[in-house]
């Protein structure tokens, strides 16, 4: 038996604050007070005679938004859209933003980048861009063609400051286009056999951040760029800083253009020139002296100032001899020529091979250190000993050239820490897929370069960011944006926007990375 008896409903209208409210009673007997009571359910407002129906809030769209706001922060942290709304109208650079974060979170081919875009939080902040595919492709070659990038750069270093030591290398992009005028062969850094563009990258070591680029045809071998990098960076104010490098750039016609230029740098040499090896088979006599032992990161360390002769005069430099390094470059040697040399006398030749392409497809990077000759179908193979000690004779040494007033210590941490910079050269190919290019204009490569250049400034600083928050011990970024996309942004049927409840692990990320959702 139902405890209330329902009676006749009613509607009352109610005046607060000036305005009418509308609302249905229904009155109804509660048989344990014996008492008429009433429940009252809201209508809308009264106007005009007339109510006005109050409109349910209820969801109408989600958008992506958790995976989208650290990099809204960092964007207004580094000032990075007020830099791109000084050069290019707001939408466009707006679109460029858009393009950018789509590179970190969740990259798509151009044809699709519209679809993402409508589905994230930047579609209610940025409206309605030009990101369909055909639109893209025109502005990316309009970008590519302007100085933006460059203007970019300039400002980007205006504002963060040069920092006291820059990182400097290239790499290899790869494309199956036939019309970029830039793509040629030359050395590939990722052993591909597409005709390719070199990309060149210099660094802010102490921020983790790119902070300029330019392009070159494939066939520029490294130490033909610096000359170019270096007078740029003279353009930008930036000729106070210490320049650190691979040994791909060693060249004495760079250290020259590099003490005429007054740029400090560090710059490990290499083993092909005459000189240094010459350099090392004397040091080697004297390198074990107790005055010359160090201890670095906990192993010892034998280490000799040098002094290196080029045309502009000399250049300053040390000799390191690792002991342990050495005994374990010798075992790893010995182990694979043996390895090699066994192969090759166990493998059987066929009536109509070539031995010689037999012998290289084998031995590979052990060919200088083997003599053969093909006797009965089979390799007769022997040691050449006067290679195998040329090698061995450097084995264990580092030497390092630098122009500064700097320690061994740094000299050698310096070198060590360019791997900031080869991680960036790996988010770029791996994380944000910059290759391979499916484009067909050279301008139109650069624009999109431009693009992917300022998503790695985005993901850099967010690497950065879980490194000093700790976040890195229990997130990589693809984890953390992983557990951010959680948090929604949904468009209510009244046009009211409002966020998702946020979980506690989701809200601790947003916390430490000092982000307010």
């Amino acid at each position: 038996m139902c405890s209330y008896e329902h009676m006749k409903k009613f509607t009352r209208i109610i005046e607060r604050n000036g305005r009418k409210y509308a609302y249905e009673i229904t009155p109804y007997y509660d048989p344990k007070t014996k008492n008429t009571k009433q429940k009252s359910k809201y209508l809308g407002v009264y106007e005009d005679g007339k109510i006005v129906r109050k409109r349910s809030r209820i969801p109408r769209t989600v958008f992506d938004y958790g995976d989208i706001i650290p990099f809204l922060a960092i964007i207004k942290q580094m000032h990075l859209d007020e830099i791109l709304r000084s050069h290019l109208p707001e939408r466009h650079a707006d679109a460029i933003l858009a393009l950018a974060i789509n590179r970190v979170v969740r990259p798509v081919s151009a044809c699709n980048i519209k679809m993402w875009y409508e589905g994230t939080c930047l579609y209610k902040i940025f409206g309605d861009l030009p990101l369909s595919s055909q639109s893209l492709s025109r502005f990316m070659e309009t970008i590519g063609e302007s100085t933006i990038p460059r203007e970019f750069s300039q400002q980007l270093i205006d504002n963060v400051g040069d920092g006291e030591a820059l990182l400097y290398d290239i790499t290899s992009l790869s494309s199956s286009s036939k019309l970029m005028d830039m793509l040629e062969y030359g050395y590939n850094r990722d052993s591909g056999g597409l005709p390719q563009l070199n990309l060149s990258i210099v660094a802010h070591r102490d921020l983790g951040i790119p902070l300029w680029f330019d392009v070159y045809p494939g066939s520029v071998v490294d130490v033909s760029t610096l000359k170019n990098t270096v007078r740029t960076l003279a353009a930008f104010g930036l000729s106070r800083s210490t320049l650190i490098m691979d040994r791909g750039f060693f060249s004495e016609t760079n250290l020259n253009d590099l003490i005429e230029e007054d740029l400090d740098f560090i710059i490990p040499a290499s083993f092909s020139s005459k000189e240094i090896k010459s350099l090392v088979s004397k040091t080697r006599k004297t390198i074990e002296n107790p005055g010359y032992l160090h201890v670095f990161k906990g192993k010892t360390l034998f280490v000799r100032p040098i002094k290196f002769s080029v045309e502009k005069g000399n250049v300053d430099g040390f000799v390191y001899y690792d002991m342990k390094r050495e005994q374990e470059e010798k075992n790893r040697f010995y182990t694979q020529l043996h390895e090699t040399a066994e192969r090759l006398k166990k493998r059987k030749l066929r009536t109509w091979e070539r031995p010689s392409k037999v012998f290289e497809n084998i031995a590979r990077q052990f060919s200088k250190y083997l003599s053969w000759k093909a006797v009965n179908g089979r390799f007769e193979v022997r040691v050449k000993t006067k290679a195998i000690s040329q090698t061995l004779n450097r084995m264990g040494f580092t030497v390092i050239l630098y122009r500064g007033n700097y320690e061994w210590e740094d000299v050698l941490t310096w070198t060590r820490e360019r791997d900031v910079i080869e991680k960036m050269f790996l988010s770029l190919k791996s994380d944000i897929e910059i290759e391979p290019m499916r484009v067909h204009k050279t301008e139109v490569a650069k624009g999109w370069i431009f693009v992917t250049f300022i998503s790695l400034i985005l993901r850099c600083r967010l690497s950065k960011m879980l490194v000093e928050t700790e976040l890195v011990k229990n997130y990589s970024i693809p984890s953390l944006l992983l557990a951010l996309s959680r948090v929604k942004e949904v468009e209510l049927s009244d046009d009211a926007m409002m966020i998702t409840e946020i979980p506690k692990k989701q809200r601790l990320i947003l916390e430490k990375l000092g982000v307010k959702p």
